[in-house]
């Protein structure tokens, strides 16, 4: 027995250094894993970091086309890309220091720009496209086939500048053996592409008529291609790119447009009695706001049908019907409004896509009732969204004002612009004063149909405004052709695609 315990000695020893390496393992093995979950984390936080610091840049590219690359001191591009055109490519630079060049023209700078050749400009001499997923390996050669400005990054050129190097801005064409060719189906023929926003409900992208240079000279709008570049301090790389086109807001057909059925005696109407307070769809034209107005008549007041005309002209509906001016020549004049001329206004549908349209895009987007708010200026006329009620007071204000609820007014308001009252449908104005309105108003009530269906349904005519402007005083609402399609052109620059380039 002696002998067996004396083999025995040392097994616990054994057995506890065994379990000792069991559990290193499993320490080590969770400290890996742990380290490796951190640098995952990592490397997302970083990719992530990049990702939004090119959709920073694209955005920074989309402000300069909306409100004037000429403010920023250098032009948009004028034409396509080739190597004789300097204005056919604009880069905007956003180094992080003197010691960060930033040259995407260039194929031996770590910033170049390896997706250029990807867009198929037959200008630039860089042959098909490689395809997808294949990097451009070499840059146009020539000199002159660029413009460059600094990015307006309040950082820029310090080491707090945010991640993305460059942006590129281009006009699009057509593209040859491309997967990214969209066009009518003419990709063969290398041309410019344009937006056709007649119906700023369902835009589309076209080629650019034969005998016309411009998109604009066609009607149409010209499609930038914008493309931004991000790589930060840690490495990582995102490249995105937009599609963006100049939409304007659809058209307003006159001077106030009630946008839906006016029963007889027009119980939901109240017009002003003041001998001052006047309609005119004559076109004002502010020349101090664009250099060529439309000088184009529009309807005092447009009704959506002849019956809602007829109930409105009835004795006694309007108090001053001499002071209603318009296209027709005579007075008042109220005229119905064919869906040739309401277009996009002529459908619940049609009017929810426009208001989320518009929100999408404005300055301001603010709550029910808000106090005090800026409706901007004609300087600085600018797009704002209220999402329920306002009460403008003697407020003034330029641009496009969006209210869904009640918009009301007492005193002096004035605005220059596009107001649209679309969702309640009310307006309620007391006093009037002398404030005068340029531009034009709509009102859409879409919380019921021309059917009296609540909710409406969305192919049917929005339900019936309610319209009242007690008092009037001196008050006019004036048709400005300036006001009402330059600042709408002005304020709306829609992404039409967005995507993100795998190089």
């Amino acid at each position: 027995m002696r002998k067996l315990a004396h083999r025995e000695r040392g097994v616990a020893m054994l057995l506890c250094l065994f379990a000792l390496m069991i559990l290193t393992s499993i320490g080590l093995g969770l400290m890996y894993m742990s380290n490796m979950e951190t640098g995952i984390n990592s490397n997302f936080r970083s990719s992530l970091d990049a990702y939004y610091a090119s959709k920073a840049g694209l955005e920074e590219a989309r402000d300069r086309l909306r409100f004037g690359f000429a403010s920023y001191s250098v032009a948009p591009p004028t034409g396509l890309p080739s190597t004789s055109n300097p204005k056919g490519v604009v880069y905007i630079l956003n180094p992080s220091s003197g010691s960060d060049p930033v040259k995407p023209w260039d194929a031996t700078n770590a910033y170049f720009d390896d997706e250029l050749c990807q867009e198929a400009f037959p200008g630039l001499g860089l042959g098909t496209p490689p395809g997808m997923g294949i990097r451009c390996i070499a840059s146009p050669g020539a000199s002159g086939w660029y413009t460059t400005a600094n990015s307006l990054d309040p950082n820029t050129s310090t080491s707090s500048a945010l991640a993305y190097k460059w942006i590129r801005v281009t006009l699009k064409v057509n593209k040859t053996l491309n997967p990214y060719c969209t066009d009518d189906g003419g990709c063969a023929v290398l041309t410019q592409v344009c937006a056709n926003s007649s119906n700023p409900i369902n835009i589309y992208e076209t080629q650019l008529p034969a005998g016309a240079t411009t998109c604009e000279q066609a009607g149409l709008q010209t499609v930038y291609i914008i493309t931004a570049l991000a790589i930060n301090a840690t490495g990582a790389r995102r490249m995105t790119q937009y599609e963006v086109a100049q939409v304007t807001v659809p058209p307003l057909p006159s001077a106030l447009t009630l946008d839906g059925p006016i029963a007889a005696g027009a119980p939901s109407l109240n017009f002003p009695n003041s001998n001052a307070n006047a309609y005119s769809g004559i076109d004002h034209g502010s020349t101090a706001e664009c250099a060529n107005p439309l000088s184009v008549n529009m309807p005092g007041v447009g009704t959506i049908s002849p019956g809602s005309t007829a109930n409105i002209t009835a004795p006694g509906v309007i108090p001053k019907p001499a002071n209603y001016t318009g296209s027709s020549g005579s007075t008042p004049d109220v005229q119905p409004l064919s869906n040739k001329y309401l277009g996009p206004y002529s459908t619940i549908a049609n009017l929810n896509t426009l208001v989320a349209n518009i929100t999408s895009v404005a300055d301001q987007v603010l709550g029910s009732n808000p106090s005090p708010v800026n409706l901007g200026t004609d300087a600085n006329p600018i797009i704002t969204v209220v999402q329920g009620d306002l009460d403008m007071g003697t407020a003034s204000g330029s641009g496009i004002l969006l209210v869904t609820g009640t918009l009301s007014a007492n005193g002096n308001p004035t605005f220059h612009g596009v107001v649209l009252v679309i969702g309640k449908g009310v307006v309620d104005i007391k006093g009037g004063g002398s404030g005068t309105w340029y531009g034009s108003l709509l009102i859409a009530n879409t919380a019921t149909d021309a059917l009296g269906n609540t909710p409406g349904l969305p192919a049917n005519p929005p339900g019936t405004p309610t319209f009242s402007w007690k008092g009037g005083g001196n008050s006019t609402l004036q048709y400005d052709s300036c006001f009402t399609q330059g600042f709408a052109g002005h304020a709306v620059l829609r992404v039409l695609a967005s995507r993100e380039q795998m190089y």
